[in-house]
């Protein structure tokens, strides 16, 4: 039992977060959704990621220009997944920020496990983990549901990780530039 509690270690560190963004459930009682100017949350999320395609939306007035909502569209993708799939706004939603929760507090995680792989440094990888998923600078995001901060937040330890390897040569330039660029999407 020992020996498999070793071998394991880090997919227990990788539950142990994902435990930790279940935070979202706390939030949200049964029948209740978000749904405001700031939150972005549409009655339609299916119709809306589909707009998001177009350059032009012909719904208000005379139309818009909507070229440059483009970068929407992937952090519209899982609230529109989970929504969909869950057909319940509530259970889509809370899906959608412990989705979030998760990326966030996983991106920092593999960040401080690349420098900090040896078993003795468990309780540094859960620690900074945790403290990159609540923190009070993104504490205000959750309140209006900034999906666009969230992506932010997940990209930056990667994006940091995916430059520092390459300046260090563990990448090569090209495997830093594809690597760096897909985050960046």
């Amino acid at each position: 039992m020992i020996k498999f509690i070793k071998n394991y270690s880090k997919l227990f560190e990788i539950i142990l977060i994902f435990f930790l963004s279940l935070t979202p459930l706390l939030w949200l009682k049964e029948g209740q959704i978000i749904l405001g100017h700031d939150t972005g949350f549409r009655l339609d999320p299916i119709q809306h990621l589909v707009n998001l395609f177009y350059s032009w939306d012909p719904s208000a007035n005379f139309g818009t220009d909507w070229s440059w909502f483009k970068g929407f569209l992937i952090t519209q993708l899982p609230e529109t997944l989970f929504i969909s799939l869950a057909r319940s706004f509530t259970v889509g939603q809370q899906l959608t920020f412990i989705f979030w929760f998760f990326c966030i507090g996983i991106s920092m995680y593999i960040f401080v496990n690349a420098f900090f792989k040896q078993k003795d440094y468990w309780f540094f990888r859960i620690f900074a983990s945790t403290f990159y998923m609540y923190n009070f600078f993104i504490l205000q995001a959750w309140f209006i549901a900034e999906r666009a901060k969230f992506s932010l937040f997940c990209a930056l330890p990667l994006g940091v990780l995916f430059i520092y390897k390459t300046l260090t040569g563990e990448y090569s330039i090209l495997k830093g530039l594809i690597l760096f660029s897909l985050i960046s999407f």
